[in-house]
């Protein structure tokens, strides 16, 4: 584990497995009850990091925490982070978004993001989406290029959004048959 706060392009708190080590398995991991506030530049709040399929992050828990003020992200997971729990976690005011979960990882040896519970809390005021998910696996059309494309789930506003058909067949109808009456 890693702590840095001072580093611009550096996380604040790092649990990294690289990828060069394989059958490392770190679970049980556990961080409870307090805030991870930003007052310098560190790029994330915590970042959990396993470029390789051959070794795991998983079975951890994160529980009530509030995460703010960070450059890029609040939490960034990547590659075999897996069966994880997020009770009560917020993250607000981050400069990119609340949480990243990224599937990555050398070629034929990706590490998949998945599983993961979350629990109440927040994402609030990030400079663009409470999550995202990304992936660095190459699309079946895509496959002969290395370029990578990321997947993002962003919440829109209300005006952005296509009017929703009525769910009922009849509340259309009763629609068209309560604008004709005040006429």
């Amino acid at each position: 584990m890693f702590a840095d706060f001072n580093d611009a392009t550096q996380r604040a708190i790092t649990i990294r497995i690289p990828a060069s080590n394989k059958n490392v398995a770190l679970r049980g991991m556990k961080f409870l009850h307090g805030s991870i506030i930003a007052l310098s530049p560190a790029l994330d709040a915590m970042g959990l990091i396993c470029l390789t399929n051959q070794s795991w992050i998983y079975s951890w828990k994160l529980m009530d925490l509030d995460i703010e003020h960070f450059a890029r992200d609040g939490l960034f997971f990547q590659g075999s982070v897996f069966e994880g729990e997020c009770h009560a976690v917020t993250c607000a005011d981050n400069g990119r978004n609340g949480m990243t979960f990224r599937n990555d990882g050398p070629p034929n040896d990706t590490g998949i993001v998945s599983a993961i519970a979350i629990f109440g809390g927040q994402m609030r005021k990030n400079g663009n989406a409470g999550m995202e998910t990304q992936s660095a696996i190459l699309t079946r059309s895509r496959a002969t290029s290395t370029s990578r494309r990321p997947i993002s789930s962003r919440t829109r506003d209300r005006a952005s959004m296509p009017s929703r058909a009525p769910r009922w067949p009849w509340a259309a109808a009763s629609r068209t048959m309560a604008s004709t009456a005040s006429i």
